[in-house]
């Protein structure tokens, strides 16, 4: 995801929770003076969908870093907070309350995405995820099931994209795996050959280490190897 998570699609430190956004804003304003303020400012449209804009890049970068994901959930909350209809954040907020198994709210973030952006880059995924989350909250399907099943399918793609030299995309694809089981290796080994086959050396390396982490003792040595093979391609 680098933008490892462009979306990816959060549990929350500051705020419940249970809290909607309704009670976010509230609290976000709470006092009159203030409210009075941030309402004047919001009514100026072209301030508002900028400041959304600002926040939400600044967000992602920052979960790209930290890989905070109470922290990005509160952010893209104030980026919906400023514009509304800013696609993109609430569809990571509807992956990232899939991922906290949150499916009441996975499924009001999901449907707020495709109301706003029925035809968008994220649409196909959002419909597949709004199924899936509906499923869940039936009981219909074991979410542990599922989630080995999207993170298998979200690497098979990044290995695609990397294989005809679409790294951006791939990075994206690792980015969604790392969303959905941060304990797994794969992702970040992935990861790290993009990141080498762009002559990013430390972002290769960083990512080359946080893969080995996740690795079983048994593969670790052999998957040093490989990823090794491909940084050291880069002084060549």
């Amino acid at each position: 995801m680098l933008p490892l998570v462009l979306l990816f699609a959060i549990a929350i430190q500051d705020i419940p929770s249970s809290t909607s956004l309704n009670g976010f804003l509230q609290v976000s304003v709470a006092g009159s003076k203030k409210k009075d303020s941030i309402s004047a400012t919001r009514a100026d449209s072209t301030y508002a969908k900028r400041r959304a804009n600002t926040l939400f890049l600044k967000a992602s970068a920052d979960f790209l870093t930290d890989r905070n994901l109470a922290k990005a959930r509160t952010a893209y909350l104030r980026v919906v907070f400023w514009d509304p209809r800013y696609a993109p954040a609430w569809f990571n907020l509807g992956v990232f309350a899939e991922a906290n198994r949150d499916w009441k709210n996975a499924q009001t973030y999901l449907r707020k995405y495709l109301a706003i952006a029925p035809h968008g880059v994220q649409a196909k995924r959002a419909e597949n995820e709004l199924e899936l989350v509906t499923k869940y909250a039936a009981g219909e399907i074991s979410a542990e099931e599922s989630l080995r099943a999207r993170y298998d399918a979200a690497i098979q793609r990044a290995r695609i994209f990397m294989a005809s030299g679409f790294y951006r995309e791939a990075v994206a694809e690792t980015g969604v795996a790392q969303t959905l089981d941060d304990s797994r290796w794969e992702a970040y080994a992935a990861a790290s050959i993009c990141m080498a086959r762009q002559k990013q050396v430390d972002l290769a390396l960083r990512m080359k280490q946080m893969a080995l982490d996740r690795s079983p003792s048994d593969k670790r040595a052999e998957i040093e190897d490989a990823l090794q093979g491909e940084i050291s391609k880069i002084s060549k």
